[in-house]
């Protein structure tokens, strides 16, 4: 235990009082065991958790369950925070509570690191959605512009057509309503991870379904 040097290891009794203190926690709380021993450990949480009696919930959860883990911020001597993973242990003897062991550990650096990587991945996922909706957008313009175009054909308005031709646009027609649909898609998958989509169950026509599968 003494020759830990990367956590903190101390033991309390039943009441939170600072029985045994390592080198280690001497190094990452810079107390000296002289002056902590008989101390409640409160003094390592910050103003706020000790308002509302964090320190005592954790003793209890650890009586209840036998173990409490918690990762938070934790108080050095000279009152600087760091980022600490917790590991709190009911000793018992018979059945009875005879204290706590302790065990922490400075995550400071690991806690920097997730946030920076958790930050390039919010940043990631927005630029993947501003890119997917600005080119569903785009695509959407000239898809329009042939639809329409398209139509007009296989209405007349431009003349009557041979029925080939007019097969022939239909069969386009039909590719460029599956564009759309694609397009629309996209945009789907921004929704769902950005957690917008919302879904309307409808009737479909699965002959009709297979037959538009076979003719592409």
């Amino acid at each position: 235990v003494e020759g830990v040097r990367d956590h903190a290891l101390f033991t309390m009794d039943p009441t939170g009082r600072v029985t045994s203190w390592n080198g280690g926690a001497e190094r990452l709380l810079g107390y000296v065991e002289a002056e902590i021993v008989g101390q409640n450990f409160s003094c390592i949480f910050t103003r706020e958790d000790i308002q509302n009696h964090v320190p005592e919930k954790q003793l209890n959860q650890a009586l209840e369950e036998g173990r409490a883990e918690n990762e938070g911020w934790r108080v050095r001597g000279n009152r600087n925070r760091f980022w600490a993973n917790v590991n709190i242990t009911a000793v018992e003897n018979a059945g009875l509570a005879r204290g706590f062991a302790i065990i922490v550990h400075d995550v400071t650096e690991q806690r920097k690191i997730a946030t920076v990587l958790e930050e390039a991945r919010q940043e990631r996922e927005c630029l993947q959605e501003k890119l997917i909706s600005h080119v569903s957008h785009e695509l959407r313009t000239p898809l329009t512009a042939i639809y329409l175009f398209t139509t007009n054909l296989l209405d007349g308005v431009f003349g009557d057509l041979t029925p080939d031709q007019h097969e022939h646009l239909t069969f386009a027609l039909d590719n460029v309503k599956q564009l759309k649909s694609m397009v629309g898609d996209l945009l789907d998958i921004t929704r769902v991870e950005t957690h917008k989509l919302t879904v309307d169950p409808q009737h479909l026509s699965l002959a009709k379904l297979i037959d538009d599968v076979l003719s592409t």
